[in-house]
């Protein structure tokens, strides 16, 4: 397989109504000898045509960005638990979807869960770790806009109680939780990428794990 291809282009953002996978690592071939047993490879790509191909409901692998192989479908959290025993430094997985106000956020360090967050319509629905900064500062903004304004007691007291963690469920948050533990995947427009990508699809199909 070559993998040597050189060519650039303006990336493609991406993130919205979707899940990804960063996986902390500069070499597209090894990530790929990682994750092959799992993966039937079904061909190579250019950036852009690979993001609607993930968007599709298959895989699409992309060649590192600032260090981050991206492996994107809107289907990846069917692939979390394999993820979780694959020989990477560091792997994260970003979930959204705005019907339900649903994230999961997941980071996995050497095959140890240090963070599992998923919210959806308000309610936590797993919070296992440590809440890292940037959740905590967005989770804190998004309380102050709800409460900015506001005179009724009763909300302002619901408001004020509420976990910070509850109030997790915007897209723009995990853009930014994404940017801070590896790539905003809207940063992508204004970066200059490699035009490359390998287009995969799940050999068997694990059952939905949330």
């Amino acid at each position: 397989m070559d993998f040597n291809s050189n060519t650039k282009t303006k990336g493609t953002a991406f993130g919205y109504k979707c899940a990804w996978f960063a996986i902390k690592s500069n070499d597209i071939e090894e990530v790929w000898n990682e994750l092959k047993p799992d993966f039937d490879l079904i061909s190579f790509s250019n950036f852009e045509n690979g993001v609607k191909h993930g968007y599709g409901g298959r895989f699409t692998l992309t060649k590192a960005i600032n260090n981050w192989c991206l492996l994107i479908s809107t289907d990846a959290e069917r692939y979390l638990e394999k993820m979780k025993h694959k020989n990477f430094e560091e792997v994260h997985l970003y979930a959204t979807h705005r019907v339900s106000d649903y994230i999961h956020i997941v980071k996995i360090e050497n095959k140890t869960v240090v963070r599992d967050l998923s919210v959806s319509d308000g309610e936590v629905n797993k919070s296992e770790g440590t809440p890292t900064d940037i959740e905590k500062i967005w989770a804190e903004k998004r309380r102050s806009d709800n409460l900015e304004g506001e005179h009724d007691e009763d909300v302002i007291k619901l408001n004020s109680e509420r976990t910070f963690e509850e109030f997790f469920g915007d897209e723009e948050g995990i853009m930014e939780i994404a940017g801070n533990w590896s790539i905003n995947p809207q940063d992508l427009k204004d970066l200059i990428v490699d035009d490359f990508s390998l287009q995969l699809d799940l050999k068997n199909k694990p059952s939905l794990k949330f």
